[in-house]
């Protein structure tokens, strides 16, 4: 970074704090004057206790540089104004507006030089200087799962497994080798987890499986367990049971994976060792928000959304642009994003995780590629036939 930066940074806040974050990780100022609208007033707050408890700036302008009305040029400038002379500015933030004369009044009245004002280009990964000087980002931002769950955005990380007594991560391989070779076996777990009802279809609860046991013979081969409830099973290893054959099966071996391919990644000089792997990302006050698996490396989030639905592409195309969706909101435009499912072909004989990539590709406005895995996919990671699980495709996610 350059050595001759001020010590104090002006940084404009957007309603995702994570390029913020980011920004100042790179930039390493000593203070931080927050400008920020009404509407970001939340999210500059929790910025500003994590700039302060995980990088340890000094933190200014909560209240004194809160904007009330962001399309306010007048109102923008007035604020502009207070800030302090001598300081360097990283307008990756804030509305286009606040950007324009924000910048426009530091530089005329604040001292402000073109080799001191900076933002965060998602696309190129680096932070560019208005002298024409590039930082690479690569994956040296020091950055824990929770800073940007909890920190950040105010969010919950939510480990499914392991529970004691529960299922295993071989037990998921053991499925999804079985799922591989018979598909509607995905259907008939899921309905013996599920009940239905005049209301619908409901998870049996713990004490309608220990009244009718269920037998997992159907899987035709040896799982940690062959009956649900075991003898002197709790009611946590039950439920756990319960979403592990309703869907979670899944959601582990897909983890498991990313564990085995992070593991052989390269190495990058100066990164710090945060590779992140959580199976579920939650938030109580807005309970429709949920990632199936998450992987933070650095700053890149990677977020996966998994269903074991074979048949019904309208909602596997649902699923895939919720996590789209999901995606951008923890990670920014930084994040990258894919859906497994096990969708097969259609009548034509086209492969439903190729149309499904096709639509989600020239509807997302985005210089990476989104990607869907079904079927094909899963066959090739676990291999069939006596031969050895090719992991290439998640490699190749992984790396763009």
């Amino acid at each position: 970074m350059k050595s001759h930066l001020p010590e104090d940074l002006i940084l404009l806040v957007g309603s995702n704090p994570l390029p913020n974050f980011v920004s100042v990780a790179l930039l390493r100022p000593k203070r931080v004057h927050l400008v920020h609208s009404e509407e970001t007033k939340t999210v500059c707050q929790r910025l500003a206790n994590c700039l302060g408890k995980q990088l340890q700036c000094e933190v200014v302008g909560t209240e004194k540089y809160r904007i009330g009305n962001a399309s306010d040029v007048s109102e923008i400038r007035r604020i502009a104004e207070r800030l302090p002379m001598g300081c360097a500015l990283n307008y990756t933030g804030g509305t286009k507006v606040m950007a324009a004369h924000v910048l426009d009044v530091w530089k005329h009245q604040k001292g402000g030089r073109d080799d001191w004002a900076s933002y965060l280009d998602d696309k190129s990964d680096k932070l560019l200087f208005d002298d024409g000087t590039e930082v690479a980002i690569e994956e040296k931002v020091p950055m824990a799962l929770t800073t940007l769950t909890d920190g950040l955005h105010g969010l919950q990380v939510k480990t499914r497994t392991p529970v004691p007594g529960g299922p295993t991560e071989d037990d998921a391989a053991v499925v999804a080798k079985a799922v591989c070779g018979q598909v509607s076996l995905a259907s008939q777990l899921y309905q013996h987890s599920h009940k239905s009802t005049d209301r619908g279809v409901k998870w049996k609860t713990a004490k309608e499986v220990r009244e009718q046991p269920i037998s997992l013979a159907s899987v035709g081969a040896e799982l940690s367990a062959s009956l649900i409830p075991r003898e002197g099973s709790t009611s946590a290893q039950i439920d756990v049971w319960l979403r592990f054959l309703g869907g979670d099966w899944l959601e582990d071996y897909v983890a498991s994976l990313l564990y085995g391919v992070q593991s052989k990644a390269p190495v990058v000089e100066g990164a710090p060792p945060n590779w992140f792997i959580h199976k579920g990302v939650t938030d109580n006050s807005r309970r429709d928000f949920e990632v199936d698996v998450v992987l933070l490396r650095g700053h890149r989030l990677y977020a996966v959304s998994c269903t074991t639905e074979a048949q019904d592409h309208h909602l596997c195309q649902s699923k895939l642009f919720e996590v789209a969706l999901r995606a951008r909101q923890l990670g920014g435009d930084l994040a990258r994003f894919a859906f497994v499912c096990l969708l097969s072909r259609d009548s034509q004989g086209n492969e439903w995780a190729d149309i499904l990539e096709n639509k989600i590709g020239s509807a997302w406005e985005a210089h990476f590629r989104p990607r869907v895995f079904g079927l094909r996919h899963l066959r090739e990671w676990i291999g069939t036939n006596g031969t050895n699980g090719n992991l290439s495709s998640l490699q190749e996610w992984l790396t763009q």
